[in-house]
């Protein structure tokens, strides 16, 4: 079996470093366009990490809101919910 990783970086609202709000049409437009899994990388959390999987995002980079939490597991769980 074949395994195959695309890197595209996509420099939304003039950064590469952090979510925004206001990216989530041109991710929407990106997820509607490829037919690649698409990882968001960056300013994720439970906060937006639900927006951001409606928006077309099925890969959630989150290592700062995960590692850097009291409790680590209740993040990730509140991302997955």
């Amino acid at each position: 079996r074949l395994l195959q990783k695309a890197n595209i970086d996509i420099k939304l609202n003039g950064s590469l470093t952090r979510y925004n709000k206001e990216d989530l049409p041109k991710l929407q437009s990106i997820a509607k366009e490829l037919n690649i899994p698409i990882e968001i990388d960056g300013g994720v959390s439970a906060a937006n990490s639900k927006a951001l999987a409606e928006a077309g995002a099925e890969i959630l980079g989150a290592g700062s809101a995960v590692f850097k939490a009291e409790d680590p597991a209740a993040v990730i769980q509140q991302m997955k919910a």
